[in-house]
């Protein structure tokens, strides 16, 4: 009311249009909330985020194979070569060199593979495997393992 000393309170979502709370509420921003126990909006935490403009009460955790930073607007696709296997991750994990994933928003270690030109070998990635260069002659696609190549230790023409 005009000339009241009263405030006004915001739902769950909206904040204040001003410090004095006089000038009515408007919705919390992309990447923000405020609950029933807040006086304004606050950032989501990292691995989380809100839809834009949507007067939210609370942030969601980002899903496997996306993350977030604090107050981000949305969950950001992991680039490849990175994945995140949890939910609500904050950044995602890089691949160790070579490896590599095929795809971006991987959400699993095990999508690591050897780049093409390279060969698995040794075990998995999460096995401790490494990435060996392609032998002269040899076509090793994204993903090769040793145990997918033709035998090492026949000569080509001369089959058994």
């Amino acid at each position: 009311l005009e000339g009241s000393s009263e405030c006004a309170t915001c739902l769950p979502g909206w904040r204040p249009l001003n410090s004095s709370n006089s000038g009515g509420c408007s919705p919390c921003a992309a990447g923000t909330f405020k609950n029933e126990s807040m006086q304004g909006c606050e950032n989501c935490a990292a691995g989380t985020s809100t839809t834009a403009n949507s007067a939210a009460k609370y942030c969601s955790l980002c899903e496997s194979g996306r993350f977030s930073n604090a107050g981000s607007p949305e969950c950001t696709f992991c680039r490849r070569g990175t994945y995140a296997e949890r939910i609500g991750q904050g950044a995602c994990v890089a691949c160790r060199e070579p490896f590599s994933t095929l795809d971006i928003a991987q959400a699993n270690s095990t999508s690591c593979k050897c780049p093409a030109g390279m060969y698995g070998k040794g075990g998995t990635y999460t096995e401790g495997g490494v990435c060996e260069p392609c032998l002269t002659g040899m076509e090793c696609p994204f993903g090769s393992h040793v145990d997918a190549l033709p035998s090492l230790d026949k000569e080509p023409g001369h089959d058994e």
